[in-house]
């Protein structure tokens, strides 16, 4: 009985060792087979290395060439640099113009506008004054659409004077 045992057991175990044998050489058949794809990456990375050796001659001659246009580049550049600041120093003077004419056209367009808001309150309070009288009212309706006008006026120069100064700007910004 126990040597009917101890044959189960070798048996068992030879058939254990025998499936790892067969694991074991499957595995070394995989690492030979990754082992030899390895071998030839090697090889084509070396004839790609190669190749890339050659370009990166070409490619050094190309950036001399390249470097000697960046030089030639730089002093157009250097050139040009003295005339932008001295057109942006003159385009600033004439937009801060610009900008100062605006403000002062806003300011009257607002006095214009509360002008013109008075004279509508009180044109709808003499309106609803049983009191007021026909003429009064058409004097202040004159008065009103003669505010209106100037603020109409005011307004169409404070809207070119706007244009003037963002087709400058556009102008500045291009040549930026």
């Amino acid at each position: 009985a126990d040597l009917t045992k101890r044959i189960n057991e070798l048996e068992v175990s030879t058939a254990e060792s025998a499936m790892k044998l067969a694991e074991t050489t499957a595995s070394l058949d995989n690492l030979n087979s990754f082992n030899s794809e390895l071998s030839q990456r090697v090889s084509s990375l070396e004839e790609d290395k190669a190749g890339l050796e050659k370009s990166n001659a070409s490619i050094v001659d190309e950036l001399t060439v390249k470097n000697s246009l960046i030089e030639k580049l730089q002093s157009k550049l250097d050139s040009t640099d003295a005339e932008l600041l001295s057109f942006k120093t003159e385009s600033a003077t004439q937009v801060d113009s610009l900008n100062q004419k605006i403000s002062d056209l806003s300011t009257t367009l607002k006095e214009k506008d509360d002008e013109l808001v008075k004279l509508i309150a009180t044109a709808n309070a003499l309106r609803h004054d049983a009191s007021s009288s026909d003429e009064q009212i058409k004097v202040l309706t004159d008065k009103n659409e003669k505010l209106s006008y100037e603020r109409d006026l005011e307004k169409d120069r404070a809207d070119q004077l706007a244009q003037t100064s963002s087709e400058n700007e556009s102008s500045l910004c291009q040549k930026l």
